[in-house]
């Protein structure tokens, strides 16, 4: 991998403030190995004093893996407030029949990968100018951290469209119909192209930050500014 995961039950190298790391103890018989990050989750999720009894309390509370009458933490807004089980989510989601069907895939397949290019600037100042591109990234990232990807984005040279402003989304606590600071952008002088921040976002934004993700993708889609 690209980068290490550090410590165990301390530090998610991929999102510095992320608390279900590591995201395979759900399935640990020795509970000593989750429950200081359930523990610290719970907190985290309520006003009150948690008593975390199971692992299914706090840790694996994603809709789709949480078993029939668990009651997950309360979203109470903090920076980390997601749902933690999101790879065992999407297992559970592209492992459906329908979803593969829907995106003409079949089971048994894979990926081999080999780096070719040192540097994709040049592709991307070929791309630019014919192509609308948005580039975005979670601001709490540090495997790939956000201030890497500015001064990569930055050193394309273009000039400055618009200067660095916030843009929102919706708020992902539930019943919340309000907006909320969602990250900032820069808009730079060449078809559009755009840097964006996530704000309390991982390596992989929809993962951590659905709705912001949402938004993100569907303003790009319409062509609306962000």
């Amino acid at each position: 991998p690209m980068c290490r995961q550090v410590g165990v039950n301390k530090f998610n190298v991929y999102n510095m403030y992320d608390v279900c790391y590591p995201n395979d103890v759900s399935g640990s018989a020795d509970p000593a190995e989750w429950s200081g990050v359930a523990a610290v989750r719970a907190k985290l999720r309520s006003t009150k004093t948690v008593e975390v009894r199971t692992v299914t309390d706090s840790l694996r509370s994603h809709p789709a893996l949480r078993p029939p009458g668990a009651t997950p933490a309360p979203h109470v807004g903090q920076l980390n407030d997601y749902a933690c089980g999101g790879e065992g989510a999407m297992d559970t989601w592209l492992d459906s029949a329908a979803v593969q069907k829907a995106l003409h895939v079949t089971k048994g397949g894979g990926m081999r990968y080999q780096q070719t290019v040192g540097d994709l600037r040049p592709l991307y100042a070929e791309l630019i100018p014919k192509y609308k591109v948005l580039i975005y990234s979670g601001n709490v990232d540090a495997c790939v951290p956000t201030w890497g990807s500015e001064q990569w984005t930055a050193a394309l040279g273009y000039g400055v469209a618009k200067e660095w402003h916030p843009w929102t989304s919706g708020s992902s606590s539930p019943g919340s119909s309000r907006s909320v600071l969602a990250g900032y952008a820069l808009t730079y002088d060449e078809n559009g192209f755009t840097f964006a921040t996530v704000r309390g976002a991982g390596h992989e934004v929809p993962r951590y930050k659905p709705e912001f993700a949402l938004t993100l993708l569907s303003k790009f889609i319409k062509g609306e500014q962000l």
